[in-house]
């Protein structure tokens, strides 16, 4: 739905495990300012590509940004772990495709002056060719200060003249000792039991 607000939780890159190369190149590119203004996560389902998508849109929306992480104690962090900031946008499809209207629908919203804004575009190989060109417009001229974070288990699906303006970063599936490590954090269950989960 468009502009549809997530479940809130506190995301930092501090809390995912695994991805040791997305971690340095994300973090490298916020550190010297060369963070592209729109951004391609790929990957296989489950490679964590939303958490890694949110934890980058809240960095980007954080009011301290302090070493390249979000501070999860200013006014931003907090409505972004709560579900409710103004700045964020989530786009998923409705029903087969992301449409045009859905991105109509938020187009007059990243031209408004002053603050930050990122939207979030979650399986963005189901858009439309018409909504793949309304992006396209907004992209060959975006808006200062207005970022998008793509998610997509299938980019050559996208318009290639889309992928070549994203700075894109591949997400590898976890190994077993991050599974097993993350089993341990998110539940309470001994280790071999988390260690035969992880398998």
């Amino acid at each position: 739905m468009t502009g549809e607000k997530e479940w809130g939780s506190e995301l930092s890159f501090e809390l995912l495990l695994g991805q040791h190369e997305l971690r340095r190149a994300i973090t490298g590119a916020l550190h010297d300012g060369s963070m592209s203004h729109a951004i391609l996560l790929t990957g296989a389902p489950g490679s964590g590509k939303k958490s890694w998508g949110r934890a980058l849109a809240q960095v980007l929306l954080c009011s301290k940004n302090i070493a390249a992480e979000s501070c999860l104690q200013c006014d931003s962090c907090r409505r972004f772990s709560s579900g409710n900031h103004p700045d964020y946008y989530l786009l998923q499809p409705e029903g087969r495709n992301i449409k045009i209207e859905q991105i109509r629908a938020l187009r007059s919203r990243f031209y408004l002056q002053g603050t930050t804004k990122v939207c979030m575009i979650e399986k963005a190989e189901m858009m439309t060719a018409e909504s793949c060109s309304s992006l396209l417009k907004i992209l060959e001229d975006p808006p200062s200060e207005l970022y998008f974070i793509l998610l997509s288990e299938q980019p050559r699906l996208l318009f290639s003249t889309i992928v070549s303006r994203c700075q894109r970063y591949h997400l590898h599936p976890m190994d077993t000792a991050d599974l097993k490590a993350l089993l341990l954090r998110e539940n309470e269950m001994n280790p071999e039991k988390a260690a035969f989960l992880a398998r």
